[in-house]
């Protein structure tokens, strides 16, 4: 559950309140990076992917995502590019993730390149942390690999310095994780300027992230989301037909 707390006399906080409601309905559930620094839209029509699945973890196990005073928030997020359709599950995303006990996220950095010209990384607190994460991401994938390695990131340099740049071993647990579905995207993209230029209007397409791929799909919960068949048929769709 989301708090504000704000102070102030009845006339000047009713505007407020009103404001922040719309913009929390707005926001619901979705990742900020698809509205604010990531052209999602461009970036995947210069990028020749199917699909990105992202997973978002976190030294919190749930929302609210803040860690208690004195100690750092931690927030790992994991890429896997054109997955397999058929591997997606809610469990399975889930216990890629290590499961409800999430795993040991630090300084080692396991790599794969691909077949598809792409690389994954997962970071753990040791080689085997490292490499357990990236055999589960591998699982979820429909690309090849070419060739694998694994190296620790040492305290030295730049990273004995900023704590920000050295990865302490810290456990961290699934919370979200969400689908952009390429063709999709370009799809809706197409229909949207054509809707506009015949209308002259603002087409009601824009910023309908379900037709788009996914909004974050929570995975801090002890069970999937009651919508998430009808979720996940949307956002694997990739056909090159629009039908919707």
């Amino acid at each position: 559950m989301t708090e504000f707390i704000l102070s102030g006399t009845e006339e000047t906080l009713k505007p407020t309140i009103t404001l922040l409601v719309a913009i929390y309905q707005m926001l619901e559930d979705r990742d900020i990076g698809q509205f604010v620094g990531q052209p999602l839209v461009e970036n995947v029509q210069t990028m020749p992917h199917t699909s990105r699945l992202k997973l978002i973890l976190s030294s919190v196990k749930s929302p609210p995502l803040k860690a208690p005073i004195g100690q750092r928030l931690i927030q790992a997020e994991y890429q896997i590019p054109d997955i397999n359709p058929k591997k997606i599950t809610w469990q399975g995303v889930k216990d890629v993730c290590g499961g409800s006990n999430g795993f040991m996220w630090g300084n080692w950095l396991a790599s794969a390149n691909l077949d598809n010209g792409r690389q994954m990384q997962a970071y753990g607190s040791n080689a085997d942390e490292a490499d357990n994460m990236m055999d589960r991401m591998l699982t979820l994938t429909s690309a090849k690999v070419l060739s694998r390695g694994c190296t620790e990131l040492k305290k030295v340099g730049r990273r004995a310095k900023g704590q920000g740049l050295y990865r302490e071993p810290t456990r961290v647990y699934p919370v979200y994780f969400y689908i952009v579905n390429t063709k999709r995207i370009n799809r809706v993209e197409t229909r949207m300027k054509t809707e506009e230029m015949v209308s002259k209007k603002r087409s009601k397409l824009r910023g309908d992230y379900l037709e788009r791929g996914t909004s974050r799909i929570p995975l801090y919960t002890s069970k999937q989301p009651p919508n998430f068949s009808a979720i996940m048929r949307k956002a694997l769709d990739f056909s090159s037909h629009d039908d919707s």
